[in-house]
């Protein structure tokens, strides 16, 4: 951990990480972007050139569950400048894994500030997070057209 130097002949192109520790020193935002977070590990992707779609898509600048509260995701949504990308972000995070506590977040977050969203943009966020989350009544509520 004390010599980041040391991965550069490996040409690690993405790693998962365990520690935030390792995140600041080894994976450092200016260099890898963080796609995926989970209680203990996060997906992080070297910025290149071929990797820009896949930053683009999945980059996590607001889901950040280590470092923030349902609280703090709570008053991020009331940003309308962020609202969009968390819920992006949230919708991903549900894609491929089942977690029912920010699964109810994330209907929570949708029913409140949902309005800023064009419906169709809602759905998409809906059918992402229900691919994972299939049999989540909390998320199933809004599968029908006229929750939107």
């Amino acid at each position: 951990m004390n010599h980041p130097d040391e991965l550069e002949p490996w040409h690690i192109n993405f790693a998962v990480v365990t520690y935030a520790n390792e995140l600041q020193m080894l994976f450092p935002p200016a260099q890898w972007a963080p796609l995926y977070h989970e209680n203990g590990a996060s997906l992080v992707i070297r910025r290149t050139l071929q990797n820009a779609e896949i930053i683009r898509d999945y980059e996590t600048h607001y889901y950040l569950p280590f470092r923030y509260s349902f609280d703090d995701f709570r008053r991020l949504a009331t940003d309308s400048r962020i609202y969009p990308r968390l819920m992006h972000e949230m919708s991903t995070y549900l894609a491929y894994r089942r977690d029912p506590r920010v699964s109810v977040l994330f209907a929570e977050l949708l029913q409140h500030a949902g309005n800023s969203l064009p419906v169709e943009q809602r759905a998409r966020l809906v059918e992402r997070a229900l691919r994972f989350n299939s049999e989540d009544g909390n998320l199933q509520q809004f599968a029908q057209p006229h929750a939107l």
